[in-house]
């Protein structure tokens, strides 16, 4: 089955650095009529480098039988001729295999708490938040709702 990376609506958005102490920033997205197959990727959020990842947690549904999703980071540049490059990344860092339905959350053991860093090169001065799901089928109407806590104390 085809792959797709799709992109939600949080990800657009600049890295946020609110205040020291715990941030949170919560993602619902929804595919819609898009068909998931095979490993479907969507960027969740943009983590700003420097923050400490404290936990992530939520659920997803989508209209097929199952569908297990794997929630990760992802480090990704552009170069200044569109190329873009995967500089590292762990597509399951945090949750692995979350079963839809039922809520999940990542454990002390899956990577936690995790610094988000990249090396002094890179142009993006943020990490990706990333979940793949799989659904054993195609199917449509993929809904994503997690929340990740990060710190960014000096």
């Amino acid at each position: 089955m085809p792959t797709a990376t799709l992109t939600s609506t949080a990800f657009a958005r600049s890295p946020r650095a609110v205040h020291a102490g715990v941030n949170s920033q919560s993602i619902v997205f929804s595919s819609g009529t898009v068909t998931a197959s095979g490993a479907t990727t969507v960027f969740l959020t943009k983590l700003p480098i420097g923050a400490t990842v404290l936990d992530v947690f939520g659920e997803h549904t989508i209209n097929a039988d199952t569908c297990p999703v794997d929630i990760g980071i992802l480090n990704q540049q552009v170069s200044s001729g569109g190329t873009v490059t995967a500089r590292f990344s762990s597509l399951s860092a945090f949750i692995s295999g979350a079963t839809k339905g039922s809520r999940t959350r990542a454990a002390v053991v899956n990577n936690l708490p995790y610094l988000v860093t990249a090396a002094d090169t890179d142009t993006n001065r943020y990490n990706i938040l990333v979940a793949t799901a799989t659904p054993g089928t195609q199917a449509t109407n993929l809904i994503l709702k997690y929340t990740v806590l990060y710190t960014l104390d000096a």
